[in-house]
């Protein structure tokens, strides 16, 4: 049986990854502001011939899968979107990519699953919310190595009013 250890650290302009917000707006400014960086803390993967899996949820807790024991807790992405006075009160959505695939000193790693949360988002009377982000992280199994290190890729999610 082999173990791996393994750290993951992601976020805006931090390690693993970076989310580039795009938003659909005219003649507006949209800002947003990571409150708490979304990572998959450190876990332990006990065989890796089996699938491991960590599952941040909407309410911030994370599960794993019997394969995997989590060491460091992950986190949801928590984010402030200030889209100004033009955009107070309005309803707006994100959307995220079906899947990310993570590349780094071994095997590839997805993420797939993304929620984003609460279900309606609107801003306040002057143009500013909260949404989190959360999503699920997968290895391969079959086998494959996965080195101690950073699993990096970047992906895009859009904002639209």
């Amino acid at each position: 049986m082999t173990k791996s250890f393994l750290t993951f650290k992601s976020g805006i302009a931090l390690a693993c990854f970076c989310l580039c917000f795009s938003a659909q707006l005219s003649n507006a400014q949209v800002v947003i502001t990571p409150e708490r960086s979304f990572h998959f803390g450190t876990f332990i993967m006990t065989n890796l011939a089996n699938i491991s899996e960590v599952t941040i949820q909407s309410d911030g807790s994370a599960t794993s899968n019997a394969n995997t024991t989590i060491l460091l807790a992950p986190s949801r992405g928590e984010f402030t979107i200030d889209a100004g006075l033009a955009n107070a009160n309005s309803i707006y959505t994100v959307t995220t990519p079906a899947s990310v695939n993570l590349s780094g000193p071994g095997g590839t790693m997805t993420i797939d699953n993304f929620v984003v949360s609460p279900a309606l988002l609107i801003t306040n009377g002057v143009g500013v919310d909260e949404f989190n982000l959360s999503a699920r992280l997968r290895t391969q199994g079959g086998g494959i190595s996965y080195g101690n290190g950073e699993y990096s890729s970047t992906f895009n999610i859009t904002i639209a009013f």
